[in-house]
């Protein structure tokens, strides 16, 4: 089992600058890019990094424990700075990378973003995280949905029918641009870092299933995730037990698990 993971997330802005230049539509002009993309979803280079969310735990006596839970963003540095620094963490701890849709969204986003801004990702690249068919990176949206689109739920949907608390009515991730506007970055990311920790837990609950933890198990390392903000991101107690952590039956968990018995062979 990896004894690492970095769960991530990004939230982006339209570079109009980039829409202007390449698709020739003359001198910078916000209200022009905006106009010309109109309502469709943005080409994926055209999608500005404004924050990048993470949650670091590791493996530790058969429970995950949070080392980390942080969100680099525009109100403190630039964006080729938010990805080197992004990829320090992956070239430190060398972890599988979680998230939701990442593998749609997130890391093509990186990929073109750090080569637009000429930024070297060694991290990103040592090892397979853009391969298909290898679990370095765990895309959930696409694992729990069997790899078809038809499938496919957001995230606040799957939370709130895990019994976890949903995203935040007054924040929408896809109409962000007032809140850049108004340089409400820190609004910004408190949202970053509350999709990356519902995404832990999603990722928790999913090991469960898989029997990679126990009930113990996990329950152990959602009271961790919970000890962890209350101490050190106090923004974020609403996500905290009793809703992540539900009772379960070891009963249950041991269905199907081969019988033990006392009888001689």
């Amino acid at each position: 089992m990896q004894k690492n993971i970095i769960v991530f997330d990004i939230e982006t802005d339209l570079d109009t600058s980039a829409v202007c230049h390449a698709l020739r539509l003359g001198p910078h002009n916000e209200q022009v890019a905006r106009e010309h993309v109109g309502e469709e979803f943005p080409k994926l280079p055209f999608h500005k990094i404004i924050c990048i969310g993470r949650v670091e735990a590791f493996f530790d006596d058969n429970a995950w424990r949070v080392a980390h839970i942080a969100c680099d963003h525009a109100g403190d540095m630039g964006e080729a700075e938010m990805l080197s620094r992004f990829d320090e963490r992956v070239v430190q701890l060398k972890p599988a990378l979680i998230g939701y849709n990442i593998k749609g969204f997130d890391m093509p986003v990186i990929r073109h973003r750090s080569m637009i801004n000429h930024v070297t990702m060694k991290g990103l690249s040592a090892r397979k995280y853009f391969a298909r068919y290898f679990d370095e990176a765990e895309d959930l949206c696409d694992i729990l949905a069997n790899y078809d689109a038809r499938g496919k739920v957001t995230l606040d949907l799957l939370t709130r029918l895990l019994g976890l608390p949903g995203k935040p009515d007054d924040v929408d991730g896809s109409k962000l641009t007032p809140l850049v506007r108004a340089g409400e970055f820190d609004k910004i990311a408190s949202y970053c870092e509350q999709d990356a920790v519902l995404e832990y837990l999603v990722w928790l609950r999913y090991q469960l299933y898989l029997g990679n933890l126990s009930p113990h198990g996990y329950q152990e390392s959602v009271r961790r995730l919970d000890r962890y903000i209350q101490f050190q991101k106090p923004r974020l107690t609403h996500l905290c037990a009793p809703l992540a952590s539900p009772p379960i039956d070891q009963k249950l968990f041991n269905a199907g698990q081969p019988e033990t018995s006392d009888r001689p062979s």
